[in-house]
């Protein structure tokens, strides 16, 4: 399958609209979209629809299924029958699209200093204006006057380019207005033009090694890992996981046909931890606590108690947590970009009822740091992987954001420091670690760790624990597990401190933990892999590294 770039314009007359939801100027209804720069934007997600029902305009329903593919949970062999879908990674897996879109940005500012348009309803019988139907519609261009739009597209397709050129312009040429408020005469499409865009240049790994350290940059916000946090809307997180990055270079893969025995082996072995941005800082350990009377942080972890007034972090307010960034050097806060979604009905433009979400992408801060282990790996097979990560990959989370690697430094691997006596262990990513049933009837949090921690040290036992968990369910605990009982999977937040005795018998076990990561390996019976659980060390879950406590 080839990679074909294409660079996109279009070129509208004003009036139009891109509505966004920043708030505007005082007394607006409804704002244009833009982006930092102060640019009018048609969103990626717009344009995507733009061409995918001009191709079923003009009659190319195969395009569409070849390069849009499906909603995840659609694409079960038996999804049109009446039979229950099996419920495994494979059945529910996504059918990922081959068609990527960036964002389409004017060529000029926008003109905050204009009139706003009025809209208003009239009412039939008594032909005046209709009470709270009045709209003001902000307007950033002057009326009449072109705008060029201008983005880009990746395709992978199997067709040559002057084919796939004409099909692309000719599902864009198929819509006379874009945008909002179309039928009084918004967005009045006067120009496409779809031309050839050179490929970026592969970076070039540099050193030798089973173990890299992967760095690369992100061309637009990003959604992974995305959580509900209201009836219809998503907040993606800050760190990139590792089956996120995995889930990618499968893709790439895939795409360029690489099929070798033993590969998938290689993929599934290869370990990808998570990827953050550069400066966000490592995970607030949950030990530490804020101390009313004293008006300072004070840490659990090593000590016998703690009196007076304290505040736990779930407590805490936006002071505090500026404070404790200061402190241990979190980083800044993250930055969202929150888009509104739904979909269009093809046949009367208008959306779609009970089909409309907002996203909150996290804003990439510059270059993200990932580790890498290919140990035990073939040399072809680490060729191969390497190979395909040095290249652009386009399609990371809901927002298809485009992946390119900046460097890849290989070297081999080091060994951790030997720890001795009383160790504190810190977990630096989400870990799937204790169970719901490992504490028993009417136990608590410490009581099912220790239950955890015996299966792993047995002869160092834990003296305490401070941490939070969370729950993941729904599609991944529908994709993953195959019980007929629905069952989340209960998560270990990041900044959970282990305190144990540690028997000089097992500091080597403690330092492959530190080195390689844990996350159990069975629940109630049921042996956990990639194919029934994306929470694996493989994956960057339950990295762990030595904690000193201690407020300094």
């Amino acid at each position: 399958m080839e990679r074909l770039d294409f660079s996109i314009t279009l070129t509208i007359r004003a009036p139009f609209l891109f509505p966004g939801i920043q708030p505007g100027r005082f007394g607006l209804d409804r704002c244009q979209l833009t982006d930092v720069h102060g640019r009018p934007v048609m969103p990626r997600d717009q344009v995507k629809g733009l061409v995918r029902h001009g191709l079923e305009a003009l009659g190319r329903t195969d395009l569409i299924s070849q390069c849009f593919g499906a909603a995840s949970g659609d694409v079960a062999p038996n999804r049109l029958s009446n039979e229950k879908p099996e419920r495994s990674a494979e059945a529910l897996a996504p059918d990922h699209g081959r068609i990527f879109f960036t964002d389409l940005v004017a060529d000029k500012v926008a003109d905050r200093g204009l009139l706003p348009m009025p809209r208003v309803e009239i009412e039939p019988n008594s032909g005046a204006a209709k009470t709270g139907h009045l709209a003001l519609i902000e307007q950033v261009v002057r009326p009449a006057k072109p705008t060029t739009f201008s983005g880009s597209v990746i395709i992978f397709t199997d067709e040559d380019e002057g084919s796939v050129q004409g099909w692309l312009r000719a599902a864009l040429d198929a819509h006379l207005s874009v945008g909002a408020m179309k039928s009084v005469g918004f967005g009045e499409v006067i120009r496409v033009d779809v031309k050839e865009r050179p490929v970026a240049k592969p970076c070039t790994p540099t050193g030798r090694g089973s173990v890299a350290l992967w760095e690369f940059e992100l061309d637009r916000p990003y959604l992974v890992d995305a959580e509900r946090i209201a009836e219809n809307c998503y907040r993606g997180r800050r760190e990139v996981s590792g089956a996120a990055l995995k889930g990618l270079l499968a893709e790439a893969l895939k795409r360029r046909g690489i099929s070798v025995d033993g590969l998938e082996q290689a993929l599934s072995d290869l370990k990808v931890g998570f990827a953050a941005p550069a400066g966000s800082g490592p995970a607030m350990p949950a030990s530490i606590i804020w101390h009313i009377d004293r008006e300072g942080f004070f840490d659990l972890a090593g000590s016998e108690q703690c009196r007076g007034r304290i505040d736990w972090q779930a407590d805490w307010k936006g002071d505090i947590w500026d404070k404790a960034r200061s402190v241990w050097k979190g980083g800044a806060p993250v930055c969202y970009e929150e888009r509104v979604h739904t979909a269009i009905d093809v046949g009367t433009g208008a959306a779609n009822d009970a089909m409309l979400f907002s996203t909150l992408a996290c804003k990439p801060a510059g270059c993200f740091r990932a580790e890498l282990s290919f140990t035990g790996a073939a040399e072809r097979h680490q060729s191969l992987l390497i190979e395909a990560l040095c290249g652009e990959l386009p399609g990371l989370g809901r927002t298809d954001a485009v992946l390119r690697t900046t460097s890849l430094t290989l070297s081999a691997p080091t060994s951790p420091q030997q720890p001795e006596g009383l160790v504190h262990l810190k977990l630096e990513t989400p870990g799937l670690l204790a169970n719901f049933t490992d504490a028993g009837e009417g136990g608590d949090a410490t009581e099912a760790y220790r239950q955890f921690w015996s299966t792993v040290l047995p002869r160092s036992p834990l003296r305490q624990q401070f941490s939070r968990q969370r729950l993941i369910g729904g599609y991944q605990a529908l994709r993953f597990r195959s019980e007929s009982v629905y069952r989340p999977f209960l998560l270990t937040e990041p900044g959970a401190i282990f305190e144990f005795d540690l028997n000089a018998g097992e500091t080597g076990i403690l330092c492959d933990i530190i080195r390689n990561g844990l996350c159990r390996k069975e629940v109630e019976g049921v042996k956990l892999d990639w194919r029934n659980c994306p929470f694996v060390s493989e994956n960057g879950y339950g990295s762990f590294s030595l904690y000193r406590p201690g407020v300094e």
